[in-house]
């Protein structure tokens, strides 16, 4: 029997603490088959939301430098697995969305 491992595990987060909810999840599971975490966020290319965001999603949208580095920080400490963001546009890419 084949054993699978998970080498890359994609981790969509807009900024909500309920989002964040499978950080530990995905942590422990890379961490056990030494892959690597994808912390991902989308942008919307056009500035236009589709549901009205949630205090913690503006703190996030307000400052996502900070934010992006406060997630990889505080979960790269707790796995032994590597974390990586990707910030993507949800249409046309620009160079302020890569």
């Amino acid at each position: 029997m084949t054993t699978q491992r998970y080498q890359r595990i994609l981790v969509p987060l807009d900024g909500s603490k309920l989002a964040e909810q499978v950080l530990p999840h995905a942590v422990s599971l890379a961490s056990a088959n030494h892959g690597e975490v994808v912390l991902m966020h989308v942008v919307p290319a056009d500035g236009q939301l589709v549901h009205p965001p949630t205090p913690s999603q503006l703190a996030a949208m307000k400052d996502i430098t900070g934010y992006r580095k406060r997630v990889k920080e505080t979960w790269a400490l707790k796995g032994k697995c590597e974390i990586g963001w990707r910030v993507s546009c949800s249409e046309s890419p620009s160079p302020s969305c890569s």
